[in-house]
């Protein structure tokens, strides 16, 4: 029940990337991943794009030359494997450029998956998209295939926004395939649409590469407080509250309020626990900001792959098994001044700020009941609504 992403992943996740280098770790830049049609169904609660069981992704590469002979070349391959949470693979496998017969059983898997390559259309006649008007906000619009008469579509486009179907009418001599498109898209790139149609040879597969006919969009939404985006917000702020008291942050502001506990300077402490929320807050918008900065840049992002990363999992598993040591057996680990400054029990504007980013890290795996709404529809949301999402 493992699925792997299609070159348009939906609403999360990222496509298999590869890269090829000679025997001296040159690179060769002429070649081409290919992806066979995928299927479109929910994962982890969100519409994607992807394909399981097994799938084959043929790559056409043109080799100098000078590289006929050399044998083999390395191709690194990375995936995002995705069940009921998602683990980042990688793998380099040597390539001979030697002809290798399969075998029949073989052959047949790999003929069957290079016939659901969508073969290239660059002036595709009778295919139309168009964009609707504004839906609420900026970020929502309807978006329309209008193509000949055909079984199925697949939308790709290199700004990644969240293209969810809705709906299909056949007409007499046109299909109509309705999609529900949050986040900016350029309508100035082109829309690749896969087309699947059945003729009298059999399936039809093209990849169709049209333009979108759309309003003039407005400027970026930064922070218009419509209706619908005051809504996400205020869900962002209570939902940020609900976390407190989940199981999983709870016990990291126990460890903040066992310091106020032992203090003796009560305004010290309240100084300490500002500076703490300066750091939660601020982490929180440098965290809106990076994924801000990535969205624009056009990379296809996630919420908490980190925690699939295992080097951040051991240094976070080595900090709390720290803390869990001192607070069972009341002992401290003697450290030089300089870090002192930034323990958790220390006072200063350093040490405050330093807690509130280290509370962000060991609570950003929990959800609370409605934070996990407002989080997935920040992933596909554009501009500056972004941050300030993630500071409320």
């Amino acid at each position: 029940h493992w699925k792997i992403y299609w070159k348009n992943p939906g609403d999360a996740g990222y496509p298999p990337s590869v890269t090829i280098k000679d025997s001296k770790s040159q690179p060769i830049d002429d070649y081409r991943l290919l992806f066979p049609v995928p299927k479109s169904m929910e994962l982890l609660g969100m519409h994607s794009y992807a394909y399981e069981q097994q799938v084959v992704f043929p790559i056409t590469i043109t080799t100098p030359k000078a590289l006929q002979q050399q044998s083999p070349l390395w191709v690194t391959v990375d995936w995002l494997a995705c069940n009921t949470l998602c683990v980042p693979h990688t793998a380099t496998l040597p390539l001979s450029l030697n002809p290798v017969k399969s075998t029949p059983k073989v052959q047949a898997i790999i003929d069957t998956w290079i016939q659901k390559v969508p073969v290239p259309v660059n002036n595709p006649k009778g295919i139309k998209a168009t964009l609707s008007a504004n839906i609420g906000d900026n970020s929502s619009r309807q978006l329309r295939i209008t193509t000949p008469p055909a079984t199925d579509t697949f939308l790709y486009h290199d700004d990644f926004p969240s293209i969810s179907p809705i709906i299909k009418q056949n007409n007499t001599d046109t299909t109509t395939f309705s999609y529900s498109l949050t986040g900016t898209i350029n309508v100035q790139k082109p829309l690749f649409v896969t087309l699947i149609q059945n003729t009298e040879h059999g399936v039809k597969i093209t990849e169709n590469r049209v333009f979108i006919s759309a309003p003039p969009y407005e400027k970026e939404n930064s922070l218009s407080l419509d209706q619908s985006l005051l809504w996400i917000m205020i869900v962002a702020f209570f939902g940020g509250f609900i976390l407190n008291f989940m199981p999983c942050v709870l016990p990291v502001l126990g460890i903040k309020a066992l310091s106020f506990a032992n203090s003796d300077n009560r305004s010290k402490a309240r100084l300490s626990f500002a500076w703490v929320s300066v750091g939660i807050i601020g982490t929180f918008t440098a965290i809106g900001m990076g994924i801000y900065s990535l969205k624009s840049a056009g990379t296809a992002i996630g919420w908490g792959t980190h925690f699939q990363e295992p080097i951040f999992l051991w240094a976070m598993f080595i900090i709390i098994s720290v803390f869990a040591f001192m607070l069972m057996f009341d002992k401290s680990i003697p450290l030089p001044k300089k870090i002192r400054e930034l323990s958790p029990a220390h006072t200063t504007a350093m040490g405050g700020v330093f807690n509130g980013l280290l509370a962000t890290l060991l609570s950003t795996p929990c959800s609370a009941p409605i934070l996990g709404t407002a989080i997935t529809l920040t992933m596909t949301m554009q501009g500056m609504t972004i941050p300030a999402i993630f500071t409320l």
